[in-house]
C-alpha cells in the first residue's frame, strides 16, 4: 500500500478508536452514568466485533487493531455503567 494512503489509514483509525476515551474517564471521575445506555454500548460492541472479522477476512491489521480499541472501550462503558449504577441504586 501506498506509504500516503497507510498514514490516512491510521489517522481515521486513531480519529474513530480515540473519541471514546474520555467518556471512559468522565465516567470514572463523575462515577455518573445517568443518560448512558448499557445498550447502545452492547450493540457498539457487536457492531465493532463485525468490523474485526471483516478486517480479519481483508487481512486489514489497521481494521483489526483500531475497532479492537472500540471493544475494549465499549466493553469498559458497560462494565462502568454496570458498577456505578448498582452503586447509586443501592445509595438510595
Amino acid at each position: 500500500m501506498d506509504m500516503f494512503y497507510e498514514i490516512i489509514w491510521v489517522i481515521a483509525g486513531l480519529s474513530t478508536a480515540i473519541p471514546s476515551i474520555p467518556q471512559i474517564f468522565r465516567t470514572l471521575k463523575t462515577k455518573n452514568v445517568k443518560g448512558l445506555s448499557t445498550w447502545m454500548f452492547l450493540i457498539l460492541a457487536l457492531w465493532w466485533i463485525c468490523w474485526i472479522i471483516y478486517g480479519y477476512h481483508l487481512n486489514s491489521w489497521q481494521m483489526e487493531f483500531f475497532n479492537t480499541i472500540w471493544v475494549i472501550c465499549s466493553v469498559t462503558m458497560i462494565i462502568l455503567i454496570n458498577l456505578y449504577s448498582k452503586k447509586e441504586k443501592n445509595t438510595k
